[in-house]
């Protein structure tokens, strides 16, 4: 949709947005300088105190860039806005970035990597996959960081109907550390697991060490960790050291690990079909796909997802349809118990009329049904579905048995209120 008005804007808050947002519909020198070069024919004005911008969208060019992000932000500030216009580039982008890598209170480029990239893939479906790839890692304050930016051009992107987290399986993690020694990789590895034992056991944390250039130009290291689910949605935390010549008490090794563990937690606590900072990418692609209606849970809404929500609204005019998650947790429940029932019985699950159609789905398998009275689960009883000879009573299975058998009732209930 082309938007054919002058819109006037105050502050320099979400000043990367205003400007993505005006290229697609129709700090800060060095990002305005990035946009010039991946754009042709854009216009940028500033008046003699800095205070007032204009800003004449051209067309998106793409290509190969070299870009110095300095090592004011890192390098990440200016790879956000870049992922939201890639797939509308001219040429495929090929952007290799030169500055930090990883900064305290702000996203890395790891966190790109992993939580932003799988989200754009989700939309953009094309031969190649956006790659990003760490050749050098950078800390403030001098930096020294190397970044490469690949991704493909697809000017129609795909719906996306993504409301089932799924549960989580896995965590992975990365310990990183340039110019320090690297037993603290193997500290850092202690307390995030310490702060992790008892939730989940498969977790995996490998360790990134860096020497000569690939380090960087400063001593630092951290830890980044994600989690992965069941449905390919991914969650992250990250903490790494004080910068050097910050006049703040530098951290031990233990507690970085811990607080990235516990900022994971917390971001899978918060839940959703994207982590927290990738919700803004996620809205901006469901803006511009086709007429089609895309679908995504989201979490909490973080104060940048709201603006963002803002911001599309105000440069095109499009409006987002917020639901309680409770509303479509029959619907989303409802779609699982007929896709694991298979397709030769999705009929019969969604009119289910006893108890045994959950059971084979959810519990026992096809050579056992269970007999019982309303929806207490203790009066059941498992039987064999030939011999018609009992099995087990309800107090005498496994608690993970027990567990699945209350899984069917609960899926039986949805699939009786879906059809009624």
């Amino acid at each position: 949709m082309v938007v054919h008005k002058e819109v006037q804007l105050e502050g320099c808050n979400f000043l990367r947005q205003h400007i993505v947002f005006s290229l697609l519909s129709g700090f800060e020198r060095t990002f305005l300088s990035m946009i010039k070069k991946v754009t042709n024919g854009t216009e940028i004005k500033t008046n003699k105190n800095g205070t007032e911008l204009t800003f004449r969208p051209g067309i998106i060019q793409g290509g190969e860039l070299e870009i110095d992000c300095d090592v004011q932000r890192c390098v990440s500030y200016f790879l956000e806005p870049l992922i939201l216009i890639a797939p509308f580039c001219k040429k495929p982008l090929d952007v290799h970035f030169t500055g930090v890598t990883n900064s305290i209170n702000e996203l890395s480029v790891d966190a790109i990597r992993a939580t932003w990239l799988p989200v754009f893939s989700r939309f953009v479906l094309a031969d190649q996959n956006a790659e990003l790839k760490i050749n050098a890692r950078g800390f403030k304050p001098d930096g020294g960081g190397s970044v490469t930016f690949t991704s493909p051009i697809k000017r129609n992107l795909r719906a996306v109907q993504c409301v089932g987290p799924g549960k989580v399986c896995k965590v992975r993690g990365l310990a990183y550390v340039c110019k320090v020694t690297p037993s603290i990789a193997s500290r850092m590895i202690d307390g995030a697991k310490k702060m992790l034992h008892g939730y989940i056991a498969d977790v995996y944390i490998t360790i990134d060490q860096r020497k000569g250039p690939h380090g960087g130009l400063s001593p630092g290291f951290g830890i980044f960790l994600t989690a992965e689910t069941t449905e390919g949605v991914f969650y992250h935390g990250e903490a790494m050291s004080r910068p050097k010549g910050l006049n703040e008490e530098q951290i031990v090794p233990e507690e970085v690990g811990e607080q990235a563990a516990r900022r994971l937690l917390d971001e899978i606590h918060r839940g959703g079909c994207t982590d927290s900072s990738s919700q803004s990418l996620a809205a901006s692609f469901m803006t511009l796909c086709d007429k089609d209606v895309s679908k995504f849970l989201f979490g909490p809404l973080t104060i940048c997802s709201v603006r963002t929500l803002r911001n599309l609204r105000l440069f095109f005019e499009q409006m987002f349809k917020l639901e309680e998650w409770w509303k479509v947790k029959a619907e989303v429940a409802g779609k699982s118990l007929r896709l694991r029932m298979g397709e030769n019985s999705a009929e019969y699950a969604t009119n289910a009329s006893s108890f045994a159609a959950a059971l084979r789905a959810f519990a026992f398998g096809q050579n056992y049904q269970a007999t019982g009275q309303g929806g207490d689960v203790k009066t059941f009883k498992i039987e064999d579905a030939v011999s018609s000879m009992e099995v087990w009573e309800y107090d005498e299975l496994p608690d993970t048995r027990k567990k699945s058998l209350q899984n069917a009732l609960v899926a039986l209930q949805i699939a009786n209120d879906l059809a009624t």
